[in-house]
């Protein structure tokens, strides 16, 4: 049956998009339809635009030289004479940051300008990839912070993400945190990484009021305190826990803002 006959038979727009997994929202332009997964706590694309022609969709594609780039696309910061992110062989685009062999060496990589910033009203996705070599001795965040003073792992004074603290629990867990002017709201996923094993993180934020973090595309937590109204960017970086050189690979990132 296809749409001509839909309609014929009495559907209207929403019917049909409802039949399909969509939502319309009529105040839009066009009804830009969206993935409909019944709310945030049920799936981390809930609400998602399908259709491009409203919401801003940036992918982090690490495919080239350029993806990686420190001086257009990223500030980069470390400790140690590791080596930056540079992107690797592959199907699908990835990049792999290497740490020195020393304990506390790090890296991190901040959006080299501050364009995910939360607004109400107006929902807020980021999806990504992560894998690091060795789970149970790395200190790793991967979200969403305001301009840092300091390193990311312990200077986060507006952030949104996933993070893992090695000294506190070396078990690889992954934990999460909104943070607004210094202080936070932290939980765990009950989730732990595993070694050299690809685990996708996703953040859906709901305007600026509720965050829902999910992990392999299943909601863990949410929260609804201290949701930074700082500008922010897409952050991430991985610190060692042990005197052990430690690797973070991280795979494109989905970025999605409603405009």
């Amino acid at each position: 049956m296809n749409m001509k006959d839909l309609v014929s038979r009495g559907r209207n727009t929403q019917d049909i998009m409802n039949m399909a997994g969509l939502y319309a929202n009529r105040d839009e332009a066009w009804g830009t339809p969206r993935a409909h997964g019944g709310d945030f706590r049920q799936s981390p694309y809930h609400l998602f635009p399908v259709n491009p022609l409203v919401p801003i969709l940036k992918r982090f594609s690490f495919f080239t030289a350029y993806d990686v780039n420190t001086t257009n696309v990223w500030d980069e910061t470390n400790s140690g004479s590791g080596t930056g992110l540079a992107c690797q062989d592959g199907r699908g685009g990835a990049a792999k940051v290497v740490n020195a062999a020393s304990d506390n060496n790090y890296y991190f990589y901040e959006g080299k300008y501050k364009n995910a910033t939360l607004e109400n009203a107006k929902n807020t996705w980021l999806i990504g990839e992560i894998a690091v070599k060795t789970a149970v001795s790395a200190e790793i965040f991967f979200g969403l912070c305001a301009a840092i003073s300091g390193t990311l792992f312990d200077n986060r004074a507006d952030a949104i993400g996933f993070y893992s603290d090695p000294d506190n629990d070396a078990s690889g867990l992954l934990r999460v945190e909104c943070s607004k002017d210094s202080t936070a709201t932290q939980a765990s996923t009950g989730i732990s990484m595993a070694d050299a094993t690809t685990i996708r993180l996703g953040i859906a934020i709901g305007g600026a009021g509720q965050v829902a973090f999910s992990v392999n595309d299943v909601v863990k937590k949410g929260m609804s305190t201290n949701i930074p109204t700082a500008n922010l960017a897409v952050c991430f970086g991985i610190r060692n826990g042990l005197a052990a050189a430690n690797e973070l690979t991280i795979y494109p990132i989905t970025l999605g803002m409603e405009r």
